[in-house]
């Protein structure tokens, strides 16, 4: 099966394919579409994602943008999160996160990749942590999975690489944030795609079939032009940024070397 149908038939509520070739909307084909927009005013860059039949990427710049729901969605008290990311590592040696709740506590679930360049799940003030630094300038599926009361397990291309008991945590109805954590500074310096959340476990079966129905992992971004997606109107325009500043960001994102 394809990625989208092998991911669908986990039912996720929310899977944004980073669909319009701008990079400033993604679109969701879950239960419970609720778009992700671009929150901030600078522009994205739109890349293509880890599989070939239409995903693409949205970038993140590092330290002005970021991605949010349009409206509040609900976490529910048992749940995953998968998404699929690129980085060339921590940018001036600071940690930044991939993936937050706005409005939660500071005990809010994230997924944070250190200043060791080391990937850490949080949970209710409890984290699974990753021992080995990611490698580099290469696509990785994340996935984090919480039984509510139970584990708290983040995988990585398929591997348990951490996993720890947390402590019970009501649903909340909150905006799903892509590159930052509620209330937090260090915006993502990477590329992500194929994002997708689920309101109960996927086993490690599922993880891994995930993981394996993507056809194209080893491929590099391929930069597109940059739009700026309108929230009042739905349309997606050309965005006057810079030639120039989109070099920088994207040899700062993406080095050659």
């Amino acid at each position: 099966m394809s990625y989208v149908t092998t991911v669908l038939a986990d039912a996720p509520d929310h899977f944004w394919r980073m669909a319009d070739p701008g990079g400033y909307l993604a679109h969701d084909i879950g239960a419970a579409p609720t778009p992700l927009w671009a929150a901030s005013a600078a522009a994205t860059l739109g890349y293509s994602g880890p599989n070939s039949d239409g995903g693409s990427a949205l970038a993140l710049p590092n330290p002005v943008q970021y991605f949010q729901t349009i409206a509040a969605i609900q976490h529910a008290a048992s749940f995953s999160v998968e998404l699929w990311v690129w980085t060339s590592g921590v940018y001036g040696g600071a940690a930044f996160f991939l993936m937050g709740w706005d409005g939660a506590s500071a005990n809010g679930p994230f997924i944070q990749l250190q200043a060791n360049n080391k990937l850490a799940a949080n949970q209710n003030g409890v984290a699974a942590l990753d021992p080995a630094v990611l490698t580099f300038n290469a696509w990785h599926h994340i996935v984090v999975t919480y039984a509510n009361g139970g584990n708290l397990i983040l995988y990585k291309d398929a591997v348990n690489v951490g996993q720890v008991a947390c402590p019970a945590v009501g649903a909340q109805t909150l905006n799903f944030l892509l590159g930052r954590r509620s209330g937090a500074g260090n915006l993502a310096e990477a590329a992500f795609s194929e994002v997708a959340a689920y309101p109960a476990v996927l086993t490690p079966a599922r993880v891994t079939a995930h993981f394996v129905a993507a056809d194209n992992v080893a491929s590099r971004p391929v930069i597109q032009t940059p739009a700026v997606y309108n929230n009042s109107t739905g349309g997606v325009t050309q965005s006057p940024q810079e030639i120039a500043d989109i070099r920088a960001a994207v040899i700062r994102t993406f080095p050659t070397t």
